[in-house]
């Protein structure tokens, strides 16, 4: 029997620019032992149909190769960390008799959220996502074994400038053309910013900040950031895996929030915010980049071995009973944070979950917050952690306002 393992790995990935429907394609795959034929994946970031909607699909296709009319083998897909460690994973059901032109896969491989927000830290490391088929073919034990790689690269572009607002105290609620100003990259490109507040009062009125832009495909990523009377940065408004060439969103602080704090905010009756936008290009280059062909199974066997002989080691063992231990331990602070969650609890539960990289715990934290979000945004405890986490709770006010527009 022959194993051989296509891997991808597409850098940059959260700059991805496809809405539903619209695909990313690997280079092509050929190896010498599978009689000619051609092989590519096909992944859509944001879903092949309509159903998959906030969800990744990743299929294997078969190409219209040189080959047999049909291939039989078995197969399995998964997405991978750096190291190659498992992090999902879906096993064919059984032998798959390949005809040209068609494909295998999972519509609804995985939840965007899950990769782009909840586990990006393990989904994309580097901002690099990693998949990988395995397939076999033949009878018996697994006497060969190969592998290529191909690596996607896509483009991005980084501009930044300073949105000056002259006379803040002075502006006026809902005035549409508030402040504007006008940014041309060497493409040729114009970036507008427009910042303007609504609402009923003139105290309490929300700060909006709109940028458009014309010349460059998708706005990805926008970072806005008050800056203080030294220069230094407070983020106050984030928007993230765009698929547009426009943004508009509400900055973290009222009017009122401001003008109680002048002397933080505003020099001379002025306010300035630093603006940071990442643009997606397309891409920059795909290639294959490694090929082993045909190797015999034991090459890739060895580490393995190596490792379960360290683990049947006598230091290993002792261990090991601590560590159930330990992982008691957790289950019953889990449950005792999970029992006593409430408003003034629920930020040091997601700062907990962040900091320790806890997915699980990290949901806990969130869903909450999104059952009880007027009360947990209203509540003092919030406003200290915007100043002290203001990353972790932009990023949390993002995904609550996404999942609300989801429900209705």
């Amino acid at each position: 029997m022959m194993k051989y393992t296509f891997s991808w790995s597409i850098e940059n990935y959260s700059f991805c620019w496809h809405k539903n429907g619209e695909v990313l394609v690997s280079p092509k795959f050929t190896v010498e032992g599978m009689e000619g034929t051609a092989w590519t994946f096909e992944l859509y970031p944001r879903g092949k149909f309509e159903e998959n909607k906030g969800r990744i699909s990743l299929l294997l296709m078969r190409e219209y190769d040189d080959g047999p009319e049909s291939f039989s083998f078995e197969s399995d897909l998964s997405i991978c960390k750096e190291n190659g460690d498992t992090l999902l994973w879906s096993e064919s059901a059984g032998v798959l008799v390949m005809r040209k032109g068609r494909g295998f896969g999972k519509p609804s491989f995985v939840d965007i959220d899950d990769v782009l927000v909840r586990r990006k830290s393990e989904y994309l490391r580097n901002d690099t996502l990693n998949v990988r088929c395995n397939m076999w073919w033949g009878e018996g034990k697994i006497q060969r074994m190969g592998q290529t790689c191909a690596r996607t690269r896509i483009a991005v572009k980084k501009i930044s400038f300073i949105h000056l607002v002259e006379g803040f105290s002075s502006l006026e609620p809902n005035h549409s053309s508030t402040v504007k100003i006008g940014y041309h990259t060497t493409e040729g490109c114009i970036i507008s910013s427009n910042l303007y507040c609504i609402g009923d009062s003139c105290s309490e009125e929300n700060i909006m900040f709109e940028i458009t832009s014309s010349g460059i495909k998708f706005l990805s990523k926008c970072l806005v950031s008050f800056l203080d009377g030294f220069g230094l940065k407070i983020p106050c408004g984030q928007a993230n895996n765009q698929i547009h060439r426009s943004v508009k969103l509400p900055l973290s602080l009222t009017r009122k929030a401001i003008m109680n704090r002048k002397r933080k905010y505003l020099t001379d009756d002025k306010l300035s915010l630093k603006c940071e936008l990442i643009f997606s290009m397309g891409l920059e280059f795909e290639t294959i980049e490694e090929v082993a062909y045909e190797k015999p199974a034991v090459a890739y066997e060895i580490p393995r071995e190596f490792i379960s002989k360290y683990k049947a080691s006598a230091e290993l063992s002792e261990c090991s009973g601590a560590l159930d231990e330990v992982k008691k331990l957790k289950v019953v602070c889990l449950k005792f944070l999970e029992d006593n969650l409430d408003a003034s609890t629920a930020s040091e539960l997601l700062l907990l979950a962040d900091t320790h990289c806890d997915s699980h715990l990290k949901k806990i934290a969130e869903d909450f917050i999104f059952q009880h979000d007027a009360e947990v945004f209203s509540s003092d405890v919030w406003e200290d952690f915007i100043d002290e986490n203001p990353q972790l709770a932009l990023e949390t006010m993002h995904l609550m306002n996404k999942r609300k527009k989801e429900v209705n």
